[in-house]
């Protein structure tokens, strides 16, 4: 690999994008026959290929501080960098906001990396051209405010944010009603602290964290055109999505229960009289239509609860047949044609043969792309795994499913 490098490098001055994945061993030879200045790199990529490959190295602190001293040199030889994107790359003691990489002139950022709330207050603070952020944030105090400054990015127009409950001895009681209820306070303080009125698209995933309300709410969804949220979703929460997103283009749920969450179980988010609202009819003309931009959909539930597969769907075959024919089939400039729907069914709905044929004619004929899956209902659970009434039970792996496959079986209906 050293040979390779050391040929490239004649051609470093012609650099515009770098995408580096490179072991421990391989990293140290980069830095090493590097150029004094990349001067036109403007986009890097970076990730531990060891880290990507689940290679397990024991290196010691030294080391490693030595590996995040090469980066931060190598950062500072880039003068005109705009994009940066770490993936499965770590930084010694965790100090990104330290890194020398001309924050002003940053445009896109990716630190796949945890950090915490006043890290990436003081991160997107020192970045006013910033563009597209995505950062995963980790919460492990509920009962500790954040003394967070508002930061204004006026040229912010994608925004990926991850928040990660990190387990402490105080986490550990997050069914509690007022644990849940600091984390969402702190949650929600953090999209407060960031003003950006230019948003069009933003992607929100929380694990562990039933909410009850939207945290980010008080970001301007007025225009905003794609929205993908992971995160276990209420009826009421849906109700003020659809209402604060008039212009929608693009909308993604993934559905997520997760039993760390307490016993309670919440409803199917996706409910029929919501279904209708989102269909053209000329029966009440006068009632506005929801999301009338609409073109791409996803509905997507990733239960990882056993018992919540047994809750029926909270909209019938007919009304979903109803809408996906009306709004693929749509000529008109101001509802456009729906061209993509993704829907995991917590339980495979009974469609009649009538129904089926309507959807196939609308991925076969009208050009729709249509998947529709339903998850199978955990049975074995009636009586636990391994139990004498069912014989030894495979160990559960959803890490190589598909997001349209569940961790208990799935059924492709269209």
């Amino acid at each position: 690999m050293e040979m390779v490098i050391n040929s490239l490098m004649q051609f470093s001055d012609r650099f515009g994008e770098l995408f580096l994945s490179l072991s421990s061993v391989d990293f140290s030879a980069f830095y090493r026959l590097s150029p004094p200045r990349f001067p036109i790199l403007r986009s890097l990529q970076i990730r531990d290929e060891d880290f990507h490959r689940g290679k397990i190295r024991n290196l010691g602190p030294e080391v490693e501080q030595m590996h995040s001293s090469y980066f931060t040199a190598l950062l500072s030889r880039m003068p005109v960098l705009k994009e940066l994107q770490m993936r499965k790359f770590t930084v010694a003691d965790d100090r990104y906001s330290s890194l020398p990489c001309n924050w002003e002139h940053i445009t896109k950022l990716e630190i796949t990396a945890t950090l915490g709330p006043d890290q990436v207050i003081t991160i997107l603070s020192s970045t006013p051209k910033m563009e597209s952020i995505t950062l995963s944030i980790g919460l492990s105090t509920p009962h500790v405010f954040h003394d967070l400054r508002v930061v204004q990015l006026n040229n912010l127009v994608e925004m990926k944010l991850t928040f990660l409950r990190l387990f402490t001895q105080v986490s550990m009681t997050m069914h509690r009603p007022d644990v849940i209820s600091a984390f969402e306070a702190e949650i929600t303080s953090i999209f407060d602290c960031i003003q950006c009125t230019a948003l069009y698209s933003l992607s929100f995933l929380c694990h562990h964290v039933l909410l009850s309300r939207l945290p980010f709410i008080g970001l301007p969804l007025h225009a905003l055109e794609t929205l993908e949220l992971t995160m276990p979703m209420t009826v009421e929460m849906m109700a003020e999505c659809i209402s604060k997103t008039p212009n929608l283009v693009n909308f993604q749920l993934t559905d997520l229960d997760d039993v760390s969450t307490g016993p309670q179980l919440h409803a199917d988010p996706l409910q029929e009289s919501y279904l209708q609202r989102l269909t053209p009819s000329s029966n009440s003309p006068t009632a506005p239509l929801w999301w009338p931009k609409l073109q791409n959909i996803r509905v997507l539930s990733r239960l990882m609860s056993p018992y919540a597969y047994r809750y029926a769907n909270a909209f019938s075959t007919s009304t979903l047949t109803r809408f996906l024919k009306i709004r693929s089939e749509s000529n008109s400039l101001s509802v456009p044609r729906l061209k993509s729907c993704d829907i995991l069914f917590r339980q495979r709905p009974a469609f009649s043969e009538a129904e089926l044929q309507t959807l196939r004619n609308l991925k076969d004929e009208r050009g729709l792309k249509l998947r529709l899956n339903g998850a199978r209902c955990p049975s074995v659970w009636e009586f636990g795994p391994d139990s004498p009434e069912t014989g030894l039970v495979e160990p559960l792996n959803g890490t190589k499913l598909s997001d349209m496959e569940c961790i208990f079986g799935t059924d492709v209906i269209v």
